[in-house]
């Protein structure tokens, strides 16, 4: 559970605004278009649609009027910070106040529900799409290793001339043999015989 963080007094949360009501003084109320934006970047994650938090990050940036961002970026941190805070299921979390999920006054973006399923993701092991040049085309990959400077070999398959061509090289910066190429079939056939 993290901590809420600083808000300014223009913009507390994205997707929120101060608005004085009587007899309650400031609250927090939806503020659209952004209440919406957040609400989907919520359902987004939760749902698998965004992949990761970088896709999240890449589709709030598809908005750059409705985000606060410095020096002109939306940094990761802010999207993190943005994902994880409990004021978006219309509670109250402070580790200055020791305040732990108090129901809060005002309206939730989005169920505790998709946020806690969003949490879940942000916990959950990483999972990194499949790469063509990884599965049975590199029998060796990680195990040959460079002749001079002893690190794993990297995979590649380039196209060219109607066909795919295979490939293992040293992409280590600094090695005598960096960015050289040996074709697979030499290697893997010297290994066979």
């Amino acid at each position: 559970m993290s901590a809420m963080w600083t808000a300014t007094a223009k913009t507390p949360f994205l997707g929120y605004r101060y608005e004085t009501k009587s007899g309650r003084g400031k609250m927090l109320v939806p503020d659209a278009p952004a209440d919406g934006i957040i609400r989907e970047a919520f359902e987004g994650y939760a749902s698998g649609r965004f992949a990761s938090q970088a896709e999240v990050k890449r589709f709030l940036e598809g908005f750059p009027d409705l985000l606060n961002k410095r020096k002109g970026k939306l940094t990761q941190q802010r999207v993190t910070d943005i994902l994880t805070q409990p004021v978006y299921t219309g509670h109250i979390c402070s580790e200055v106040y020791d305040l732990n999920w108090l129901r809060a006054q005002h309206e939730p973006l989005v169920s505790l529900d998709v946020f806690d399923k969003v949490q879940e993701r942000r916990n959950g092991t990483a999972k990194a799409p499949k790469r063509k040049n990884i599965g049975d085309h590199f029998a060796l990959r990680g195990i040959a290793t460079c002749a001079c400077c002893t690190v794993p070999l990297r995979s590649s398959i380039t196209k060219g001339n109607g066909g795919q061509y295979h490939y293992y090289l040293c992409q280590t910066k600094g090695c005598d043999h960096y960015g050289k190429s040996i074709k697979r079939d030499k290697i893997e056939g010297e290994v066979g015989s």
